[in-house]
């Protein structure tokens, strides 16, 4: 375990202590609220307005980062729009693609790697406002969204998702960035979502009990990409949100198709990948 994994855990266990949680929970959502007032009137929020329905009748393909992943598939996706996220630039040196927007919400990933999403030479950056004051250069690629979610004492207890349809104010969290970026992209009037690699099958798990399971046997994410020390998923609530997706999008006209080769995501429906080209 390096620094970085290390100082994440140390943080990770804080964060997840219920007498912490019970001391913190007042001031905690009543600074959320506030922040989400707040946020609205920012640049960021503004340059996300600039974004709505600016995609309308095209297609766009999330990209997880899942063990069915591969380079062969990515090359396929050089001309489309294309949102991918966290670690995926292990992936860059294989491949001459790189998503049309990258996005990383998640604490423990932007507190272990924000040197290096920082430095991505990519034209959209999208990235939690928790990063805002730790990113030590601002470049005009970089953006920042606001997830909201109320402060709950158990770290890992959520309210019933639902779609921001004014994601230029929030963003429902729900601890995946693939529902981040499926609201994102139905603000932005894509009539069609694709996704691939997104497996949604993980070696540790976490119930909304708080109750962790582990499976060795399973793996996390594609080839040359590594397991951090901290990962763990909130299986309930992000399958939860997908299915939330999935209401929203079929009560809308927009198609939302599952690409992925393999995995364990059932929500929606499959599509074979390669017939979309």
């Amino acid at each position: 375990m390096n620094f970085l994994e290390l100082k994440e855990a140390i943080l990770f266990k804080i964060r997840t202590n219920k007498i912490v949680r019970i001391l913190v929970y007042p001031f905690i959502n009543y600074r959320r609220i506030s922040d989400k007032q707040k946020y609205k009137l920012t640049l960021d929020a503004m340059y996300i307005r600039t974004l709505k329905n600016t995609k309308k009748g095209k297609r766009c393909f999330i990209v997880g980062n899942g063990p069915s992943l591969t380079v062969e598939d990515l090359n396929k996706l050089k001309e489309e729009d294309t949102f991918a996220f966290n670690r995926i630039y292990y992936i860059f040196d294989k491949t001459e693609w790189r998503p049309t927007y990258y996005m990383c919400v998640d604490t423990g990933v932007l507190g272990m790697n924000l040197p290096e999403i920082e430095k991505l030479n990519l034209p959209n950056i999208i990235l939690s406002n928790i990063a805002r004051y730790s990113v030590k250069t601002q470049t005009e690629n970089i953006h920042y969204l606001y997830d909201y979610s109320k402060f709950k004492i158990n770290r890992w207890g959520f309210d019933p998702p639902y779609i921001s349809e004014d994601v230029s104010e929030h963003f429902c969290f729900c601890f995946t960035v693939t529902f981040d970026a499926i609201q994102l992209a139905i603000y932005m009037g894509y009539s069609e979502i694709y996704l691939l690699g997104v497996d949604h099958n993980y070696s540790v798990k976490v119930n909304a009990k708080g109750r962790i399971t582990r499976d060795g046997s399973i793996k996390d994410y594609f080839d040359g990409l590594e397991k951090t020390a901290i990962t763990a998923m909130n299986y309930e609530a992000t399958t939860a949100a997908f299915k939330e997706a999935k209401k929203y999008c079929d009560s809308h006209g927009i198609v939302i198709r599952n690409a992925t080769r393999g995995g364990k995501l059932e929500v929606f429906t499959r599509t074979d990948f390669d017939t979309l080209f």
